[in-house]
C-alpha cells in the first residue's frame, strides 16, 4: 500500500493499538502514527516499546469510539450510532488528545474483535474523509483494505 502510494497522506491511526506494534511499524515507515488504546497498562507497554526502538509512534489512552458516537451490543455483534442526545456535533469527529480531526487521518488500522467487524467499518465510513484507507486485519491471512467514499 505504501509503495504504491495508495494512501492520500501520512497520518495513521490504529484503533485498539494494544502493544503498539502496528502503530510503531507505521511510524518506522514514515507515517505520523498514533495508537488509540483504552487499557492504560497496554498504553504504557506500547510507549515503552516505541521508546526502546525509537519509532516516534505516539499513543493515546482513550476509547476508539470518538465523542459524539455511542456503541452498543446487540445479537450478533456491536453497532455504533451518532449520539444525538445533546444536539448536533460541531465539527469533525476527534479525540480530545489530538490536534486533528479524524477526517484528517489518511490510514486507519484495526484488528477488530469478533462481532465488531461491521461496527468498525461503519465507524470508518462515518468519520473518514474521502479517499482515506482502512486496513482491517480479520485473522490468519485475511486482511482487507477499504477506501472511504
Amino acid at each position: 500500500m505504501r509503495d504504491q502510494g495508495l494512501a492520500p497522506g501520512e497520518r495513521f491511526i490504529e484503533w485498539g493499538s494494544g502493544f503498539g506494534v502496528a502503530t510503531s511499524l507505521a511510524a518506522q515507515l514514515g507515517y505520523e502514527a498514533t495508537g488509540i488504546e483504552l487499557e492504560e497498562g497496554l498504553v504504557e507497554i506500547a510507549e515503552s516499546l516505541a521508546a526502546a526502538h525509537d519509532t516516534g509512534a505516539e499513543f493515546i489512552h482513550t476509547s476508539y469510539i470518538p465523542e459524539g458516537y455511542i456503541s452498543y451490543e446487540h445479537i450478533g455483534g456491536t453497532d455504533i450510532v451518532p449520539d444525538d442526545s445533546f444536539g448536533h456535533q460541531t465539527g469533525p469527529a476527534r479525540y480530545e488528545e489530538m490536534e486533528i480531526g479524524l477526517d484528517e487521518v489518511d490510514v486507519f488500522f484495526v484488528y477488530p474483535w469478533p462481532g465488531e467487524q461491521e461496527m468498525m467499518l461503519k465507524l470508518f465510513e462515518s468519520v473518514a474523509s474521502e479517499d482515506a484507507i482502512l486496513i482491517a486485519y480479520y485473522g490468519d491471512r485475511e486482511i482487507c483494505i477499504y477506501r472511504a467514499q
